[in-house]
């Protein structure tokens, strides 16, 4: 049995598979299998998985109809042996030493679930918020605490977080195949409260690849409206789970505060007539889960407010208004990343295109060098 299980989602990846593939074989910690889960690609990524399997019996190629990111995720944890599972998506890399410093956190404290870093890649796509999610402190939990949530930077992004599968098992956790988008954020609401033991690390083992054409995030940067609407939908699914796990009652205030500045900001920011279906959800949303006495004193006093108002039922005008008079509420309110989309606006010298053109060239070299590498080795065992 491994010790390891290294999961990764496949769909037409052909671009980037080779690099990320060979990111995992070069792992310094070698007690790993590697579970390739083919979700109905079309291009060439299944070719380039096999020759991986060819080359190196740890990886394996296994196939299933297009279900979506969460549906390959769930089918690789039901068909891993090791005794931890890593997500790793199929257009990103790991370091050389995930594997062997993961290794030596579970065996440290005996953790079932550890949380590390990561980086952005390319550097120059990077922004605030995401630096600062995905920069962790090293701390260490003997049970869930509401700081692991709502102080750590422990979510989004389950590729992030290493679980050992006998957790999985006892919970009978997986990715919810019902939401097409912001499935991590679901899961880390539904594993962190029932771990027993939680590990955060401030090792950057993760290359995160951005604002790649054609993948999942790419497709909803563009729709404020359809973003919304997935995000109330993630808030409710995360509500009911606690409800029914009897995690709501013991931490409304925190939840409501976090589901707050998760949707208000991008609905009073939409024109009226267009967000009068996403103002009727979320007030939904908070009336089926929440009542006024959950607006936490940790908003300032504008923020409860605004927040109130929206409880209440007040007019998405009236509720823009009373959120918008007075600039120190609304920036203490704005998470930073919002904010520095609406002000770093600049032009890009001829300079910094010329840096970005190599860095892309550089990146497709180094994607057809792994691919000829492999190709070699191929050769050299017939």
């Amino acid at each position: 049995m491994p010790k390891f299980s290294i999961i990764v989602p496949i769909y037409n990846v052909e671009n980037y598979l080779a690099q990320c593939l060979a990111s995992i074989r070069k792992q310094t910690f070698t007690d790993i299998e590697v579970l390739c889960v083919i979700d109905g690609s079309q291009d060439r990524s299944e070719l380039i998985a096999e020759q991986f399997a060819m080359a190196d019996d740890r990886f394996h190629v296994i196939n299933k109809e297009n279900g979506g990111l969460s549906s390959a995720r769930n089918f690789g944890i039901n068909h891993a042996n090791g005794d931890i599972l890593i997500f790793v998506d199929s257009d990103d890399e790991i370091e050389p030493q995930t594997c062997e410093v993961l290794a030596r956190s579970f065996s440290m404290d005996d953790p079932e679930v550890v949380t590390y870093g990561g980086s952005i890649n390319p550097p120059f796509f990077s922004d605030s918020w995401t630096e600062n999610t995905l920069t962790t402190n090293d701390s260490f939990y003997e049970k869930f605490d509401v700081d692991v949530l709502f102080k750590e930077h422990s979510h989004p992004f389950a590729w992030r977080t290493a679980l050992k599968r006998d957790f999985l098992e006892r919970t009978g956790i997986q990715f919810d195949e019902s939401v097409p988008f912001g499935e991590d954020q679901i899961f880390h609401f539904a594993i962190y409260p029932r771990a027993v033991r939680i590990k955060f690390i401030s090792d950057k083992l993760y290359k995160y690849r951005v604002r790649r054409s054609g993948s999942l995030m790419a497709t909803r940067m563009g729709s404020r409206g359809t973003k919304l609407h997935e995000h109330i939908n993630i808030a409710d699914k995360i509500c009911a789970d606690w409800n029914e796990s009897g995690y709501l009652e013991q931490y409304k205030n925190e939840l409501f505060s976090w589901i707050t500045e998760f949707l208000v900001y991008d609905c009073i920011h939409m024109d009226e007539a267009s967000s009068l279906e996403l103002l009727a959800e979320i007030r939904q949303l908070f009336r089926t889960w929440f009542d006024e006495n959950a607006i936490p004193s940790c908003f300032d006093r504008k923020a409860n407010e605004c927040a109130s108002m929206l409880l209440r039922g007040s007019a998405l005008s009236a509720v823009r208004e009373h959120y918008l008079l007075g600039e120190k509420s609304r920036s203490r309110f704005i998470p930073s990343h919002k904010k520095q989309k609406e002000t770093n606006v600049s032009t890009l010298s001829s300079q910094e295109i010329e840096m970005r053109a190599e860095w892309f060239a550089q990146d497709a070299a180094s994607c057809a060098r792994e691919l000829e590498l492999l190709s070699l080795e191929l050769k050299s065992k017939n």
